[in-house]
């Protein structure tokens, strides 16, 4: 091995024992022959909470869009609990179990709030004109059931009072909050969540961590891009840092703060 090659900074990879819920390797996507990601590799653990971080430019929501399907995997490959998600439309990977929220805020602004979160909930037996027409009964019982469940939602993330309001009245603060209750309300494994604490006030920002921190207790696992890096350090056990498209390093806030090359991304503007 040569000396500069020994003296090359090596990714942080933190020792567990938990096994990857989320596997990407080697993916590279382009946009008119230029690289957005470039051969970029790196998983994350069941029941994790794993910040993707890095410079603006740097590849993180193209790699978001490409795990979830709304961009297709051009190159390398891309397990979600096991599976391969090549070639799947957003909303197949979305009923494997794998939800995202969006940068900006996505709501139904014309439905009420309360209706939106009746939307995600996947395989409703109302879905089926047979069960509308001849097993009302049914379709009545399971609509009691999700409202239930909704209205435990929306209590749970301060939304409860905003039940009959049109989505669109809401704050920008209150629309992060009712995409990510509308994103638990279809069950599930793993969220993907773009920039939560984006546009959002400090105080806010400090009830979304709760609301993540508590999510990952209930099992759930959960990879964010988040640039507020004093949230990353309070509630994320695994950091990625992305610079030029790529995987720069993998570690706990503590040790990514001290990577040479890491610094050298923020501050040089990789």
């Amino acid at each position: 091995m040569s000396p500069s090659a020994e003296a090359q900074p090596q990714p942080v990879a933190p020792a567990t024992t938990t096994a990857p819920i989320l596997r990407v390797e080697h993916v590279t996507h382009a946009f008119g022959g230029v690289n957005a990601i470039n051969d970029c590799s790196f998983e994350v653990q069941t029941g994790s909470i794993t910040a993707l971080i890095g410079p603006n430019g740097a590849g993180k929501s193209t790699m978001v869009n490409v795990i979830s399907g709304f961009y297709p995997l051009q190159q390398g490959q891309i397990l979600f609990d096991g599976q391969s998600v090549r070639g799947l439309a957003a909303h197949s990977i979305a009923q494997r179990g794998l939800i995202r929220t969006f940068q900006i805020s996505r709501d139904y602004g014309a439905m009420t709030v309360l209706e939106n979160l009746m939307v995600p909930p996947k395989h409703q037996v109302g879905e089926n004109l047979f069960n509308v027409f001849f097993r009302p009964w049914l379709v009545a019982r399971e609509e009691k059931e999700l409202v239930r469940k909704a209205l435990d939602m929306l209590n749970t993330f301060g939304l409860y009072e905003k039940r009959e309001d049109y989505a669109r009245s809401l704050s920008g603060g209150q629309k992060r909050l009712l995409e990510m209750a509308r994103a638990l309300m279809a069950d599930p494994k793993m969220l993907l969540l773009d920039e939560p604490m984006a546009g959002v006030n400090p105080a806010l920002a400090d009830r979304l961590a709760q609301h993540i921190m508590d999510l990952r207790g209930k099992g759930l696992t959960v990879l964010m891009i988040e640039h507020n890096l004093g949230i990353v350090d309070q509630i994320a056990q695994d950091v990625v840092v992305m610079a030029n498209g790529t995987t720069l390093a993998r570690g706990t806030m503590v040790e990514i703060r001290s990577h040479p090359e890491v610094i050298s991304a923020y501050l040089g503007g990789a």
